[in-house]
């Protein structure tokens, strides 16, 4: 294997387990959300799914004709760094 494909084949296999990782933090989130629904108050629910949240907050582009309006954020959780950490290890394990 040459030096281009080998550094192709590296960026698929990061690309990847980029995916696996953000995959599995979802599925984290998805989780935490239905525990916090499920779960009754306390300090185990307040642990588990309470978290970090990072935004940037929504900001408007006015074309007149065209209007736009954009912001992205993230939440983290306990439960979703679980399974953002189990799916890299996975990825890993099975690599």
């Amino acid at each position: 294997m040459n030096k281009k494909e080998n550094l192709e084949h590296n960026k698929k296999r990061v690309s990847f387990f980029l995916t696996i990782v953000i995959l599995f933090g979802i599925a984290g989130g998805v989780i935490s959300e239905i525990l916090g629904m499920v779960m009754e108050g306390g300090k185990l629910k307040s642990i588990l799914t309470h978290g970090i949240e990072l935004s940037i907050k929504p900001f408007e582009v006015n074309l007149a004709v065209l209007n736009f309006t954009f912001g992205i954020g993230i939440k983290f959780t306990l439960i979703t760094l679980i399974f953002m950490f189990l799916g890299g290890f996975l990825y890993l394990k099975a690599r």
